[in-house]
C-alpha cells in the first residue's frame, strides 16, 4: 500500500542514502526531471544541477539539514532533455531507533508555471501594457532610487517631461488605432534616444517621463532633451498615413529644483507646461 501511494502521488519523490547516493525514485519524479530511475538510481542528486546555485547555497542547505533535519526552499534543477526549471523541494532526514541518519527524503513539484504566472502579474503590475514602457509605479521606484544614490554620492538627476503636440488630432482624424500605433512608435524612438541607464516611462495618454540619474550637471539633461526631440522629428507611418509630431518638454534637476520626487515631477510638469504656452515643440527648464 505504501508503495502504491509512492506511486499515486503527483509529487516527486527520490530516497538517497547519506552519501548521498539516489536509492530510489517513483514516477512522478520521472515525470518531472525525465530522468528514469535507471538513469538515477545510484548517481549523485547533482546529476540534476542546473548551476544556477552556487556553493555556498548547497552548503547552507546541507548545514541546515545535518542541523535541523529538514531544509525547505525553492531550487533551480536541469531536466533530462537540458532545459531548467524551478521546483519546491523539501528534503527530511529519516534517523533509526538509534537517532543515526540513515537516509534522507526528496520532495518537490515543478513550479516554472506558477512562477512565470507571479512573473507576468508583476510584469504588468509595473509596466504601461500598450508600450512596454515602465509605469508609473515603476518610475516612482527607480526615481526615489536615484536620489538615495545622488544624495550619498554627490550626483544630480534630471527628470524629463515629455507631452505629445497636437496628439488628440491624431484620435479624431485617424482612430484610436493609428494613435496607439504612434504611442508604440514614439515610445520607441524615445529609448533610442536615452542611455543605457536611463528610463523611459509612459505615464498615461501621450504623456512620459524620462529620468536620468546619476547626471554630473544639466548637460546631459539638456543633451538627452535634445536627442528626443530630434528623434521624433521623422514622420511617423499610421496607416497609410505619414505623419508628424512633435513634443514639449520641461526639465528639473535634483537638488537644483526640488530635493524630493513629488518636487522633482511637479517642477518638471510645470516647465513642460512652460513650453507648451511658450509655442510648443520647445524645451524649457524648470524656474
Amino acid at each position: 500500500m505504501l508503495a502504491a501511494a509512492l506511486e499515486a502521488t503527483s509529487f516527486a519523490i527520490l530516497i538517497t542514502d547519506t552519501e548521498p547516493r539516489i536509492l530510489g525514485v517513483n514516477s512522478a519524479f520521472t515525470q518531472v526531471t525525465g530522468f528514469a530511475a535507471a538513469d538515477v538510481v545510484g548517481q549523485n542528486p547533482s546529476i540534476l544541477s542546473s548551476g544556477q546555485q552556487d556553493p555556498a547555497f548547497y552548503r547552507s542547505l546541507w548545514q541546515q539539514l545535518s542541523r535541523e533535519g529538514h531544509w525547505a526552499g525553492e531550487i533551480w534543477n536541469r531536466h533530462r532533455e537540458g532545459h531548467t526549471f524551478a521546483e519546491w523541494l523539501s528534503i527530511d532526514a529519516i534517523r533509526d531507533d538509534d537517532g543515526k541518519v540513515t537516509n534522507f527524503v526528496g520532495v518537490f513539484n515543478d513550479i516554472s508555471s506558477r512562477k512565470a504566472r507571479e512573473e507576468q502579474l508583476e510584469w504588468h503590475a509595473l509596466h504601461d501594457p500598450l508600450t512596454a514602457l515602465p509605469n508609473r509605479t515603476l518610475l516612482a521606484d527607480r526615481l526615489n532610487l536615484s536620489l538615495q544614490r545622488a544624495r550619498r554620492e554627490g550626483h544630480m538627476v534630471a527628470l524629463l517631461a515629455l507631452d505629445l503636440d497636437g496628439f488628440k488630432a491624431v484620435n479624431d482624424d485617424y482612430g484610436h488605432a493609428a494613435g496607439d500605433q504612434m504611442l508604440q512608435e514614439v515610445a520607441i524612438r524615445l529609448s533610442d534616444s536615452v542611455r543605457s541607464c536611463d528610463t523611459v516611462a509612459r505615464l498615461g495618454g501621450d504623456e512620459f517621463i524620462v529620468l536620468c540619474p546619476a547626471i554630473e550637471g544639466p548637460r546631459i539633461g539638456t543633451m538627452v532633451a535634445n536627442r528626443m526631440m530630434a528623434s521624433l522629428r521623422t514622420p511617423i507611418r499610421c496607416g497609410n498615413a505619414e505623419l508628424m509630431i512633435e513634443a514639449s518638454i520641461g526639465i528639473a534637476f535634483f537638488p537644483l529644483h526640488g530635493s524630493s520626487a513629488a518636487n522633482l515631477m511637479q517642477r518638471a510638469d510645470e516647465a513642460m507646461y512652460a513650453a507648451k504656452q511658450a509655442g510648443k515643440a520647445r524645451i524649457e527648464l524648470a524656474a
